[in-house]
């Protein structure tokens, strides 16, 4: 019996209490972690996040849905277009997808021209995964708005900001400009944010 090791209960207590605590605060901060985002996983094993709303109303284009004209030569969008998000593991591999639908109007009563949209993907640190730009709605002379249906999907490992971005021809889609520089040319949405 003497022979045994004698321990120290305030520090076998201590040492436990930090070793096991930390496990605990870890994994407790992983769990809201996931929480926050709250993925729903189909039987494809693809992660769903909820839908984030995308309504960007610039000078002679538009994207969202339910196009009105509100003053002389001003038109608006009634309602938002969406960005839909998904989380596929393949391989090894975490992708993420944002899927943007909606319409572009190009609105200018005045002058003809066209419209479309640059829809980005980026990672955390802003550098670009992927880019895909909507087909064009033209309208020759003046006239009522055109609108076109948009349904873009970009994806990449480590995606976790989509942005939506206007652009404008007046050469019929020789030359683009992207919006109007007043930041009503653009709607960013984030990863699990819907």
């Amino acid at each position: 019996m003497n022979s045994a090791v004698k321990r120290n209960p305030a520090v076998d207590a201590s040492s436990s209490t930090r070793r096991f605590g930390f496990r605990k605060a870890v994994s407790i901060a992983g769990l809201a972690a996931c929480a926050m985002v709250a993925p729903v996983m189909s039987a494809s094993g693809a992660a769903g996040f909820p839908s984030d709303p995308v309504q960007v109303n610039d000078v002679h284009v538009d994207f969202g849905k339910g196009h009105t004209e509100i003053t002389t030569n001003k038109y608006v969008p009634q309602a938002a277009g969406t960005v839909d998000w998904t989380q596929q593991f393949s391989g090894g591999t975490l992708t993420t997808y944002a899927q943007l639908t909606g319409y572009v109007y190009y609105d200018d009563k005045y002058q003809g021209g066209c419209a479309s949209i640059r829809f980005t993907l980026y990672d955390p640190a802003g550098n670009r995964v992927q880019t895909k730009y909507s087909p064009a709605v033209c309208r020759s002379g003046s006239g009522a708005p055109k609108e076109l249906f948009v349904n873009l999907k970009v994806g990449g490992a480590n995606g976790y900001r989509a942005r939506t971005v206007t652009r404008v021809s007046y050469d019929n889609g020789v030359t683009w400009t992207e919006g109007d520089g007043l930041g009503t040319d653009y709607k960013d949405v984030y990863l699990g944010n819907g």
